[in-house]
């Protein structure tokens, strides 16, 4: 039997929760911005794809915004 390997990067924690329990909510906002882990693993995923594109490996990136879901979803999306 393989085991789960513990996270050892920031983003791979919202992975992990993401297969764990996909359903589960993951951000609630005002806004009203409600998603699970698997919708906020997608979007983590898009943010992350789009930094790779206009980035090269050891660039560096600024994130100036306020807090909400779309600040979480570049939180965990620009490292990975």
């Amino acid at each position: 039997m393989v085991s789960n390997p513990r996270p050892e990067l920031l983003h791979q924690l919202a992975s992990a929760a993401a297969a764990a329990t996909p359903d589960r909510l993951a951000i609630v906002t005002e806004a009203p911005a409600t998603w699970t882990f698997a919708e906020f693993d997608r979007r983590i995923g898009c943010v992350a794809a789009w930094i790779a594109d206009h980035s090269e490996p050891g660039d560096r990136v600024a994130v100036v915004a306020d807090n909400s879901a779309d600040y979480a979803a570049a939180y965990y999306g620009v490292p990975r």
